[in-house]
């Protein structure tokens, strides 16, 4: 799997779609290029990013809780 597939399926970016006549299309290696850079991701360092966004559940932290007795 290439860094662009990768990133793709990390963000949700389909590789095809289904038309509204039922045909299946594939998305273009610009398309995807382009929604991933409106997304904020650089798309000039594809390697790069794969990595960022692969880390950023780990570096995210966990969500905060609250302990309560009862």
């Amino acid at each position: 799997m290439t860094a662009l597939e990768s990133l793709c399926d990390l963000t949700g970016i389909s590789s095809d779609y289904i038309d509204i006549w039922g045909k299946q299309h594939a998305t273009s290696e610009s398309t995807r290029l382009a929604l991933l850079a409106a997304m904020g991701i650089d798309t000039a360092h594809l390697d790069r990013a794969l990595e960022t966004l692969s880390a950023r559940d780990w570096l995210a932290g966990l969500p905060p809780v609250a302990v309560m007795q009862i």
